[in-house]
């Protein structure tokens, strides 16, 4: 694929299981498990947590319902959040930082989208050095006890959420070139399909997901040959790419 120059292409990064190792939520509600229940109980509701996570990843769910599946397994509150926020960094998948920054300094735009928690994906930002303004994720809503019963509602809370507001920075013009996804998820190949996004580059470094594999033009398994291949896009050169 060739890009136009004269209109540099805007770089859209999921963020769980994309710029971090993890899945944030879960990871919250495992904090909640773990104080709450012993050893082996822990790790069977922790498994019954995962298959919901990947069967709304692999889309055999609704985004609303795996969050609403998930947070009925344990009590999350405003202090597991803080205390997880502090220490999310930690699990930027390593390489990821590189990119980012080369991105960065050539003067691309930089877009992290997400699902999860902007309590968790601001802080990686603010690592990345991704200015606030260009973070997209949801946030928390609490009932009277200080408890997570959801999240507000916006396009990142919905199933198909990244294609919806990637159609709105478009007509608003914040985003003018075109959109090149990078991530792990239904929701990362969805924009692709809708040919909202131009390129779709699918990231099986932590989780692979079967119809993302499929369907993306590009998967890589390793940060190396995801490097080469952004530093070919952005070379302008026809390209044919191996994980």
């Amino acid at each position: 694929m060739i890009f136009d120059s004269s209109t540099p292409p805007t770089f859209v990064f999921d963020f769980d299981s994309t710029l971090v190792s993890i899945e944030s939520l879960d990871e919250l509600i495992a904090l909640s498990i773990r104080e709450n229940h012993e050893p082996d109980e822990a790790g069977k509701i922790l498994e019954e947590i995962r298959k919901i996570t990947d069967m709304g990843m692999n889309g055999e769910i609704d985004f609303p319902e795996s969050l609403s599946r998930r947070l009925k397994k344990a009590p999350v509150n405003r202090s597991h959040i803080k205390k997880f926020g502090s220490s999310i960094t930690e699990s930027i998948t390593p390489g990821l930082p590189a990119i980012i920054k080369e991105l960065r300094t050539k003067k691309y735009q930089v877009l992290i989208m997400s699902g999860a928690l902007i309590d968790c994906v601001m802080p990686v930002a603010i690592k990345l050095g991704i200015h606030p303004s260009d973070v997209f994720a949801n946030r928390a809503v609490f009932d009277e006890s200080g408890r997570l019963t959801g999240f507000e509602v916006n396009d990142m809370a919905k199933t198909e959420g990244k294609t919806l507001h990637l159609g709105k920075l478009i007509k608003t013009g914040y985003i003018r070139g075109k959109i090149i996804m990078v991530g792990d998820g239904i929701s990362d190949l969805e924009p692709y399909r809708k040919k909202i996004a131009s390129h779709f580059i699918g990231v099986g470094i932590h989780k692979k997901r079967e119809t993302v594999m499929r369907e993306a033009p590009y998967f890589f398994t390793s940060v190396p040959p995801l490097k080469r291949h952004i530093r070919l896009l952005l070379n302008n050169v026809e390209f044919r790419a191996s994980s």
